[in-house]
């Protein structure tokens, strides 16, 4: 049976960042095995007016968009995957206003264990890692004003556990509903709009 386009390539990305030629992957070429979703870059260009988290910013598609439309505001890029954070770094190295930090974001876990293997659906590889639960994240790095979402399944609990916290933060979140049977969560602190099959923009009512 013959891949789609968009998995062959994320398939074979897996392959290449597994092969010294993985070092060679950089500029466009990045962009090549990493394409943006037009619902994501669209307010990831936009200006905000407070901190901006990347919660899951793998190879760093959005990051460099979100430092470029807000050169005044910090940009925090969370990122776990100790394989992508060396893409991560390359293409945000440029950017004073970046910071990586190499953690996930979680709702009330301090470490996980980490993985070097860049397929992240395989299980982790090792060794064991920090994390920052939503309310920790906050202490260190203020309330957000716009937070891109891709927890890979953990949005529906981060947003029914932690909706309190982030009540006055816009996000755009992309949904993992096989992870959890396609129950959504209730978002009661926002006005949602969907805005592709598998992303919402949630927008505070206050």
């Amino acid at each position: 049976m013959s891949l789609p386009p968009s998995k062959f390539l994320f398939y074979f990305s897996h392959y290449l960042r597994h092969h010294p030629f993985r070092f060679l992957i950089r500029g466009r070429l990045s962009g090549f095995f990493s394409p943006t979703e037009p619902a994501e870059e669209e307010f990831c260009r936009r200006s905000w007016p407070g901190p901006i988290w990347d919660i899951g910013a793998s190879l760093g598609k959005y990051t460099p968009m979100m430092a470029e439309a807000n050169p005044n505001q910090p940009v925090y890029a969370f990122e776990p995957n100790l394989n992508s954070l060396y893409y991560l770094g390359y293409r945000t190295a440029k950017y004073p206003n970046v910071t990586i930090v190499p953690a996930p974001l979680t709702v009330d876990t301090k470490s996980i264990r980490a993985s070097y293997d860049p397929n992240f659906h395989n299980p982790p590889t090792g060794p064991q890692g920090i994390a920052f639960p939503v309310a920790e994240a906050i202490r260190w790095f203020g309330v957000p004003a716009f937070i891109k979402l891709d927890a890979e399944g953990l949005e529906k609990e981060m947003l029914e556990r932690c909706g309190e916290l982030l009540r006055h933060t816009t996000l755009v979140v992309e949904w993992h509903p096989h992870c959890w049977n396609a129950e959504y969560p209730q978002m009661p602190f926002w006005r949602v709009t969907k805005v592709a099959p598998n992303h919402s923009l949630l927008e505070p009512l206050e």
